[in-house]
């Protein structure tokens, strides 16, 4: 598999952050991991850390921790509550999507979660490894990401620091709680739905659904549970932008992608960089005559 790091902004600038596996154990007094299998700990940005460049806006001290999964990514609860928090304006938007969940006696915040990934909603009642959203990098990251942090008593937007707690001792080594939630060949295939128009999407392809059959079986088989990604035209063009599909081969008022081998849009259509290559490479050699 290959692995990937974090990347954090330094006294000296962008330096490579080196992962920490983290060993699955039992939990321990209710809580669990965020993952379904280990995830990377980034032990040289911990809980408290107070970098001046990274944490200036304003001056702060890191609230939490952070993991990078290299499985599904999809984060889970790390232990059963309410749903009290979905949105993306926490500490000034820089959390970016985030979802926070009263517990007994503590709450947690999850924060950074790819656009149109979040599965909960406020007042949700979860159990420990309910699927909350995927990892990534929305509001201010410094590469894809969990971000997540644990205070006691009763959830308060402000996250005072005098209520918040290291959560690392308390989920870092916890058991996992919960399936893959896609097979990792199909991890970065995503069904997504705008403007009424079903559209599935991974790194450098594109399929648009005219038949509705099709389009439940194609996200069947990428997503469990069964759920089409919800977007606006202008969160489906950076989605395209982050999976490199030219935005120009996609119509998306009309529900149409370009074919490679006519140029024409198509109801139903796909586009891939693969294809789009095959195609050039097949008028290239028409002109040279081989």
């Amino acid at each position: 598999m290959r692995r990937r790091a974090f990347l954090a902004l330094g006294l000296a600038g962008a330096a490579t952050i080196a992962l920490v596996p983290v060993q699955a154990a039992n939990a321990a007094g209710g809580w669990y991991h965020p993952f379904n299998t280990p995830a990377r700990y980034n032990d040289q940005n911990p809980f408290g850390l107070y970098d001046s460049e990274t944490y200036k806006t304003p001056p702060h001290k890191h609230r939490g921790s952070d993991f990078f999964h290299e499985g599904d990514g999809i984060v889970r609860a790390v232990r059963s509550g309410t749903v009290v928090y979905v949105g993306s304006d926490i500490a000034s938007t820089q959390l970016g999507n985030a979802v926070a969940i009263q517990h007994d006696t503590h709450w947690s915040l999850y924060a950074h979660f790819v656009d149109g990934t979040t599965r909960v909603t406020n007042g949700q009642q979860v159990t420990a490894g309910t699927a909350l959203g995927r990892m990534g990098e929305t509001g201010v990251a410094y590469g894809v990401h969990l971000h997540i942090e644990i205070g006691t008593g009763s959830w308060d937007p402000s996250r005072s620091w005098s209520v918040l707690v290291d959560p690392y001792p308390l989920i870092g080594n916890a058991g996992s709680s919960g399936p893959a939630l896609d097979n990792s060949e199909d991890a970065m295939a995503y069904p997504i739905k705008v403007n009424q128009h079903l559209f599935l999407i991974s790194p450098g392809f594109i399929k648009h659904f005219n038949d509705v059959a099709g389009a439940e079986l194609a996200r069947n088989i990428t997503v469990n549970p069964d759920e089409w990604i919800t977007l606006t035209s202008a969160q489906f063009l950076t989605q395209l932008d982050a999976f490199g599909v030219p935005r120009a081969v996609v119509d998306v008022n009309n529900g149409k992608v370009q074919d490679p081998s006519t140029g024409t849009f198509v109801a139903g259509g796909m586009w891939s960089w693969a294809r789009a290559a095959f195609e050039d490479t097949k008028k290239i050699r028409a002109k040279l005559g081989a």
